[in-house]
């Protein structure tokens, strides 16, 4: 497909590793992306019976790290001195029905009316993986995190679309058609929240853009990281304007910075009036665009001041590390 043609030639990804600090990610989405990982939660130890489940930070390779001998003299810590790590989201199984499986994460008070996200992951990444993004952007939604319908990869990966095969535009289109019935699956089981929100990385952001310029109606919001418009035919033009934050790396080797910016003028030709956010970096979500997808989530959703998202200080949400023998890497396409 002559609109994807930056990302040929590029090699296989993997889930980006968590690092320290505020947050940030960088999931795999367009072939041959090498993007490095920033997701960096504020660190705190976790109690002694998560320890197993999640690697303390500065964990590498899924290694668990090793506390420091204690001197002779000094006793070693005991455990029930740790805060206790309290968990931003709880996470379940969605319906596997269709049009699209997928996982819920939600505050485990969350209301009838919560406004939801849905989060579509890059090329060769997994729902499982992708929904650690979900949880440290620290607020108080319910992401409903979409598993994509095609494998991909030897490490159970998987993709949108297949920009290779000779249907690869169907593909694109169909995919997006099947997110507006979700959609509506959405709107079913939750009536009394407003429309959903659109979170994409990388091949997800790509779906994203292309349902914002596809159904416009279906959706109250949307943030594409790092992706590009795919089909030029097919759009609508809006009877409103979906808000819109298009984040662009200035060095994404992955996803030409021109094609991110293109897809925001031809948003703008639809009737909508997209925020360009354009940053200093490659194919990855730093600290800079996290902080500006947090504050443009709280914005769209409507959440007010006394809707904290964030845990007990210092609590990071779920951590992990790449596969072995897997680089943290990106792939959209």
């Amino acid at each position: 497909m002559k609109a994807l043609a930056g990302c040929a030639g590029a090699g296989p990804q993997a889930l980006v590793a968590l690092l320290v600090a505020v947050g940030a990610w960088s999931g795999p989405g367009c072939r041959g992306s090498q993007a490095p990982a920033e997701i960096a939660p504020p660190a705190q130890p976790a109690p002694a019976a998560a320890s197993a489940a999640a690697p303390p930070a500065g964990a590498q390779g899924g290694d668990i790290a090793q506390p420091a001998a204690q001197p002779a003299a000094q006793p070693a810590r005991p455990a029930a001195a740790r805060a206790p790590r309290t968990p931003l989201l709880i996470q379940r199984e969605g319906d596997p029905t269709g049009p699209l499986p997928y996982l819920v994460l939600e505050p485990a008070s969350a209301r009838a009316d919560l406004p939801v996200v849905i989060a579509l992951h890059g090329r060769g990444d997994r729902a499982e993986q992708f929904a650690r993004l979900a949880e440290a952007l620290h607020v108080p939604l319910r992401f409903v995190v979409v598993r994509a319908p095609l494998p991909w990869g030897p490490s159970a990966g998987r993709q949108w679309f297949d920009s290779d095969s000779p249907d690869g535009d169907a593909q694109i289109a169909a995919r997006t058609d099947e997110l507006a019935g979700l959609a509506d699956r959405l709107h079913e089981a939750w009536p009394d929240a407003p429309k959903p929100l659109l979170l994409g990385f990388s091949q997800g952001a790509m779906l994203t853009l292309q349902a914002v310029a596809r159904h416009p109606e279906r959706f109250g919001a949307a943030v594409a990281l790092s992706g590009m418009l795919p089909l030029a035919k097919g759009n609508a033009k809006a009877k409103a304007p979906v808000p819109t934050l298009v984040t662009v790396g200035a060095h994404d080797p992955v996803v030409a910075p021109e094609r991110t910016r293109a897809a925001a003028e031809a948003l703008k030709a639809l009737g909508h009036a997209p925020e360009l956010f354009e940053f200093d970096g490659g194919h990855a979500v730093p600290r800079s665009v996290v902080a500006r997808v947090r504050a443009f989530l709280r914005e769209h959703a409507g959440l007010g001041a006394d809707d904290e998202a964030a845990p007990s200080a210092g609590a990071p949400p779920s951590t992990g590390t790449p596969p072995a023998g897997e680089p943290p890497t990106g792939t959209p396409r």
